[in-house]
């Protein structure tokens, strides 16, 4: 991984998992043949899921959010733990601890909240 005040690009090969310390504290475990594109700042916590999966165990801090973007579709917390993967037609969202909330940026009338112990695919939008 590469990494310059609070930004950090990682990826694995194929059959490599890392876990990754964040920042702020959080823990990101990126999966086998994943790459993700980290931007911490005072008033958000971002991560670019560019490919792949990764589980993310977020650190409590309510003032700052933590929101993960995978293509078109975004997924928040505050202090949580949950697994995001992108896949061509759409990511799937798994909440292990806490709630996260999830939309399409093209669709922000079907957002969903999801609790510990619910998963959800949120549909990417379709190319033009």
């Amino acid at each position: 991984g590469l990494a310059i005040k609070g930004r950090m690009s990682v990826s694995t090969l194929r059959g490599e998992l890392r876990n990754v310390p964040l920042k702020d504290r959080s823990v990101a475990a990126v999966n086998t043949d994943s790459q993700i594109d980290v931007d911490m700042s005072d008033r958000l916590r971002h991560v670019r899921l560019v490919k792949g999966e990764v589980w993310f165990e977020v650190a409590k801090n309510p003032d700052v959010p933590f929101v993960v973007s995978a293509g078109d579709v975004r997924v928040r917390a505050v202090g949580t733990a949950f697994s995001v993967r992108r896949h061509e037609a759409g990511v799937d969202v798994l909440v292990t601890e806490g709630v996260v909330e999830t939309w399409n940026v093209n669709d922000k009338t079907r957002r969903q909240t999801l609790t510990a112990g619910n998963e959800a695919y949120v549909k990417r939008s379709p190319m033009p």
